[in-house]
């Protein structure tokens, strides 16, 4: 009955003060909190730091290989490209021999549009 009277008038106590009565009130225990919440930290710390730089490693080398691969598909991309304006020279000759062929007068023009309405 004693003990339930000293804590009776402990909660009072604590009530008239301002402080939850069911904290820890012993400097030890608080200091105990302190040192695992900081060893708990710390692990956290090191594990996200470890975790974090192996992301970045990965992160890296993804981006290098993306380089890598996209300067090949450049290259190749460049080197079909100038094969195709290389090839353009001998078709625009053809073209403009059959350009400059192609009759410029009225009347062989209408002769030729009349020819064709009447093939059809």
């Amino acid at each position: 009955l004693a003990c339930l009277a000293d804590s009776n008038a402990l909660t009072q106590k604590a009530n008239i003060k301002g402080i939850d009565p069911n904290a820890v009130t012993d400097v030890w225990l608080v200091e105990m909190h302190y040192r695992m919440a900081v060893a708990y930290l710390t692990t956290v710390w090191e594990k996200s730091s470890a975790e974090l730089s192996t992301l970045f490693a990965g992160v890296k080398e993804m981006e290098c290989n993306r380089r890598f691969r996209l300067r090949e598909l450049m290259v190749l991309f460049m080197e079909r490209g100038e094969r195709l304006w290389e090839s353009l020279p001998p078709l625009a000759k053809s073209v403009l021999e059959i350009l400059t062929k192609a009759p410029t007068d009225t009347k062989k023009i209408e002769a030729n549009i009349t020819e064709i309405v009447r093939e059809k």
